[in-house]
Protein backbone atom coordinates (compact mmCIF):
# COMPACT_ATOMS: atom_id res chain seq x y z
CA UNK A 1 0.00 0.00 0.00
CA UNK A 2 3.04 2.23 0.15
CA UNK A 3 2.20 3.69 3.56
CA UNK A 4 4.06 3.28 6.82
CA UNK A 5 0.84 3.61 8.77
CA UNK A 6 -2.77 2.89 7.89
CA UNK A 7 -4.24 6.36 7.35
CA UNK A 8 -7.92 5.43 7.04
CA UNK A 9 -10.81 6.35 9.26
CA UNK A 10 -11.38 5.37 12.08
CA UNK A 11 -7.70 6.15 12.50
CA UNK A 12 -7.95 9.78 11.36
CA UNK A 13 -4.19 10.30 11.20
CA UNK A 14 -4.70 13.47 9.14
CA UNK A 15 -5.73 15.37 12.29
CA UNK A 16 -4.17 18.69 13.12
CA UNK A 17 -1.58 18.71 15.89
CA UNK A 18 -3.26 18.54 19.26
CA UNK A 19 -1.89 19.71 22.60
CA UNK A 20 -0.85 17.24 25.26
CA UNK A 21 -4.02 16.09 27.05
CA UNK A 22 -4.58 15.32 30.71
CA UNK A 23 -6.48 12.15 31.61
CA UNK A 24 -6.93 11.14 35.23
CA UNK A 25 -4.06 13.43 36.23
CA UNK A 26 -1.62 11.82 33.78
CA UNK A 27 -0.07 13.43 30.70
CA UNK A 28 0.51 11.46 27.49
CA UNK A 29 2.51 13.19 24.78
CA UNK A 30 1.65 10.86 21.89
CA UNK A 31 2.70 11.30 18.29
CA UNK A 32 0.34 10.80 15.37
CA UNK A 33 1.37 7.20 14.68
CA UNK A 34 0.87 6.19 18.30
CA UNK A 35 -2.61 7.73 18.35
CA UNK A 36 -3.43 5.94 15.09
CA UNK A 37 -2.29 2.65 16.64
CA UNK A 38 -4.53 3.20 19.65
CA UNK A 39 -7.53 4.04 17.47
CA UNK A 40 -7.00 0.92 15.41
CA UNK A 41 -6.76 -1.41 18.38
CA UNK A 42 -9.59 0.31 20.23
CA UNK A 43 -11.93 0.26 17.24
CA UNK A 44 -11.43 -3.46 16.50
CA UNK A 45 -11.07 -4.53 20.16
CA UNK A 46 -8.06 -6.75 19.44
CA UNK A 47 -5.50 -6.92 16.63
CA UNK A 48 -2.55 -9.23 16.07
CA UNK A 49 0.71 -7.36 16.54
CA UNK A 50 1.95 -8.58 13.14
CA UNK A 51 -1.04 -6.91 11.47
CA UNK A 52 -0.37 -3.53 13.07
CA UNK A 53 0.81 -1.03 10.44
CA UNK A 54 3.99 0.70 11.48
CA UNK A 55 4.16 -1.38 14.69
CA UNK A 56 4.05 1.79 16.80
CA UNK A 57 2.97 0.30 20.11
CA UNK A 58 6.01 -0.35 22.33
CA UNK A 59 5.83 3.01 24.11
CA UNK A 60 2.05 2.68 24.46
CA UNK A 61 2.54 -0.63 26.26
CA UNK A 62 5.19 0.91 28.51
CA UNK A 63 2.80 3.75 29.43
CA UNK A 64 0.03 1.33 30.34
CA UNK A 65 -2.30 2.47 27.54
CA UNK A 66 -2.09 -0.80 25.60
CA UNK A 67 -1.38 -4.42 26.46
CA UNK A 68 0.40 -7.06 24.42
CA UNK A 69 -0.66 -10.62 25.28
CA UNK A 70 0.76 -13.90 23.99
CA UNK A 71 -2.15 -16.31 23.54
CA UNK A 72 -2.60 -19.80 22.10
CA UNK A 73 -5.53 -19.41 19.73
CA UNK A 74 -5.14 -21.61 16.67
CA UNK A 75 -5.28 -25.26 15.76
CA UNK A 76 -2.69 -26.76 15.65
CA UNK A 77 -1.69 -24.71 18.70
CA UNK A 78 0.37 -21.63 17.90
CA UNK A 79 0.99 -18.47 19.86
CA UNK A 80 -0.30 -15.11 18.68
CA UNK A 81 0.75 -11.72 20.01
CA UNK A 82 -2.48 -9.84 20.59
CA UNK A 83 -2.84 -6.10 21.19
CA UNK A 84 -5.67 -4.65 23.27
CA UNK A 85 -6.31 -1.33 24.95
CA UNK A 86 -6.29 -1.01 28.71
CA UNK A 87 -9.25 0.78 30.31
CA UNK A 88 -6.88 3.73 30.80
CA UNK A 89 -6.04 3.72 27.09
CA UNK A 90 -9.70 3.54 26.10
CA UNK A 91 -10.58 6.42 28.41
CA UNK A 92 -7.77 8.49 26.95
CA UNK A 93 -9.06 7.90 23.41
CA UNK A 94 -12.55 8.93 24.45
CA UNK A 95 -11.16 12.14 25.95
CA UNK A 96 -9.42 13.20 22.72
CA UNK A 97 -12.00 11.95 20.22
CA UNK A 98 -13.52 14.77 18.12
CA UNK A 99 -17.20 15.28 18.83
CA UNK A 100 -19.70 13.65 16.52
CA UNK A 101 -17.59 10.79 15.10
CA UNK A 102 -19.66 8.09 16.79
CA UNK A 103 -16.70 5.71 16.91
CA UNK A 104 -16.84 3.28 19.83
CA UNK A 105 -13.65 2.08 21.49
CA UNK A 106 -13.11 -1.11 23.47
CA UNK A 107 -10.72 -2.29 26.18
CA UNK A 108 -9.72 -5.73 27.41
CA UNK A 109 -10.16 -9.20 25.97
CA UNK A 110 -13.41 -10.93 25.18
CA UNK A 111 -13.90 -14.59 26.10
CA UNK A 112 -10.91 -16.66 24.90
CA UNK A 113 -13.13 -18.63 22.52
CA UNK A 114 -14.03 -15.40 20.71
CA UNK A 115 -10.58 -13.85 20.34
CA UNK A 116 -9.49 -15.92 17.32
CA UNK A 117 -12.57 -14.86 15.38
CA UNK A 118 -12.19 -11.22 16.37
CA UNK A 119 -8.59 -11.18 15.13
CA UNK A 120 -9.83 -12.03 11.63
CA UNK A 121 -12.03 -8.93 11.47
CA UNK A 122 -9.29 -6.34 10.99
CA UNK A 123 -7.71 -8.16 7.98
CA UNK A 124 -11.22 -8.43 6.48
CA UNK A 125 -11.72 -4.71 7.04
CA UNK A 126 -8.46 -3.84 5.27
CA UNK A 127 -9.51 -5.74 2.15
CA UNK A 128 -12.87 -4.03 1.93
CA UNK A 129 -11.44 -0.62 2.86
CA UNK A 130 -9.03 -0.88 -0.06
CA UNK A 131 -11.96 -1.51 -2.43
CA UNK A 132 -13.92 1.42 -1.05
CA UNK A 133 -11.02 3.84 -1.30
CA UNK A 134 -10.06 2.74 -4.80
CA UNK A 135 -13.61 3.64 -5.82
CA UNK A 136 -13.16 7.14 -4.35
CA UNK A 137 -14.86 6.53 -1.01
CA UNK A 138 -13.84 7.86 2.41
CA UNK A 139 -14.32 5.68 5.47
CA UNK A 140 -15.99 7.38 8.42
CA UNK A 141 -16.20 4.74 11.16
CA UNK A 142 -16.55 1.03 11.88
CA UNK A 143 -19.22 -0.75 13.93
CA UNK A 144 -18.59 -4.16 15.52
CA UNK A 145 -21.30 -6.70 16.25
CA UNK A 146 -20.90 -5.90 19.97
CA UNK A 147 -22.38 -2.47 19.34
CA UNK A 148 -25.32 -3.87 17.36
CA UNK A 149 -25.96 -6.49 20.05
CA UNK A 150 -25.94 -3.85 22.76
CA UNK A 151 -28.48 -1.69 20.93
CA UNK A 152 -30.73 -4.59 19.95
CA UNK A 153 -30.65 -6.31 23.33
CA UNK A 154 -31.58 -3.15 25.23
CA UNK A 155 -34.60 -2.68 22.98
CA UNK A 156 -35.69 -6.32 22.86
CA UNK A 157 -35.47 -6.71 26.65
CA UNK A 158 -37.76 -3.82 27.52
CA UNK A 159 -40.80 -4.83 29.53
CA UNK A 160 -43.06 -2.36 27.74
CA UNK A 161 -43.66 -1.51 24.10
CA UNK A 162 -44.61 -3.43 20.94
CA UNK A 163 -44.59 -7.22 20.82
CA UNK A 164 -41.22 -8.79 20.08
CA UNK A 165 -41.91 -9.38 16.39
CA UNK A 166 -42.77 -5.72 15.78
CA UNK A 167 -39.92 -4.57 18.00
CA UNK A 168 -37.47 -6.64 15.95
CA UNK A 169 -38.84 -5.13 12.74
CA UNK A 170 -38.39 -1.60 14.13
CA UNK A 171 -34.77 -2.30 15.08
CA UNK A 172 -34.07 -3.83 11.66
CA UNK A 173 -35.44 -0.74 9.91
CA UNK A 174 -33.59 1.66 12.21
CA UNK A 175 -30.22 -0.10 11.85
CA UNK A 176 -30.74 -1.20 8.23
CA UNK A 177 -30.27 -4.87 9.11
CA UNK A 178 -32.01 -7.90 7.57
CA UNK A 179 -34.47 -10.25 9.22
CA UNK A 180 -34.00 -13.88 8.15
CA UNK A 181 -36.52 -16.47 9.33
CA UNK A 182 -37.87 -14.14 12.02
CA UNK A 183 -34.43 -13.38 13.43
CA UNK A 184 -32.43 -10.17 13.26
CA UNK A 185 -29.10 -10.85 11.52
CA UNK A 186 -26.03 -8.98 12.79
CA UNK A 187 -22.78 -8.60 10.80
CA UNK A 188 -19.33 -9.01 12.32
CA UNK A 189 -18.44 -5.55 11.03
CA UNK A 190 -20.09 -2.57 9.38
CA UNK A 191 -17.95 -0.04 7.51
CA UNK A 192 -19.64 3.34 7.25
CA UNK A 193 -18.27 5.53 4.48
CA UNK A 194 -18.94 8.37 2.06
CA UNK A 195 -18.78 7.36 -1.59
CA UNK A 196 -17.18 9.31 -4.42
CA UNK A 197 -20.41 11.25 -4.94
CA UNK A 198 -20.57 12.26 -1.27
CA UNK A 199 -23.43 9.87 -0.43
CA UNK A 200 -23.32 8.06 2.92
CA UNK A 201 -23.12 4.29 2.48
CA UNK A 202 -22.22 1.21 4.48
CA UNK A 203 -20.91 -2.31 3.89
CA UNK A 204 -21.71 -5.19 6.22
CA UNK A 205 -19.08 -7.94 6.47
CA UNK A 206 -19.20 -11.44 7.90
CA UNK A 207 -16.00 -13.40 8.47
CA UNK A 208 -16.51 -17.03 7.43
CA UNK A 209 -14.31 -20.08 7.90
CA UNK A 210 -14.08 -23.61 6.55
CA UNK A 211 -16.31 -24.70 9.44
CA UNK A 212 -19.22 -22.84 7.85
CA UNK A 213 -21.28 -25.30 5.85
CA UNK A 214 -24.81 -26.51 5.26
CA UNK A 215 -27.57 -24.58 7.01
CA UNK A 216 -25.08 -22.38 8.88
CA UNK A 217 -23.50 -21.09 5.67
CA UNK A 218 -26.86 -20.84 3.89
CA UNK A 219 -28.17 -18.65 6.71
CA UNK A 220 -25.19 -16.32 6.38
CA UNK A 221 -25.69 -16.10 2.61
CA UNK A 222 -29.33 -15.08 3.06
CA UNK A 223 -28.33 -12.02 5.07
CA UNK A 224 -26.83 -10.27 2.06
CA UNK A 225 -23.66 -9.50 4.04
CA UNK A 226 -20.35 -9.67 2.20
CA UNK A 227 -18.79 -12.97 3.28
CA UNK A 228 -15.02 -12.69 3.75
CA UNK A 229 -12.67 -15.63 4.26
CA UNK A 230 -9.37 -14.25 5.53
CA UNK A 231 -6.10 -15.93 4.60
CA UNK A 232 -3.88 -17.92 6.92
CA UNK A 233 -4.36 -20.31 9.83
CA UNK A 234 -7.38 -18.41 11.13
CA UNK A 235 -9.44 -20.18 8.45
CA UNK A 236 -9.55 -23.07 10.92
CA UNK A 237 -11.15 -21.22 13.81
CA UNK A 238 -14.48 -22.44 15.11
CA UNK A 239 -17.17 -19.81 15.28
CA UNK A 240 -20.37 -21.16 16.82
CA UNK A 241 -20.44 -18.26 19.32
CA UNK A 242 -20.77 -15.69 16.57
CA UNK A 243 -24.20 -16.77 15.37
CA UNK A 244 -25.17 -13.11 15.00
CA UNK A 245 -28.91 -13.57 15.42
CA UNK A 246 -31.42 -11.89 17.72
Amino acid sequence: MGRSIDSRIPERSDRQKEPVREVQERFYDLNDEELVAMRLVGSFRSIEAKDMPGRKFDRLVAMGLMERKSLVLQRPPARSDVLILTPKGRDYLRSVEPAGTGQRYYAGLVKPAEVAHDLAIYPAYKREADRIEKAGGKIKRVVLDYEFKSIAASRMNRTEGPELRNRRAEIAAELDLPIVKDRLALPDLRIEYEDAAGVEQHKDLEVVTRHYHGAHLAGKQQTGFRLVNTDGPRKAIEDDHHAGWI
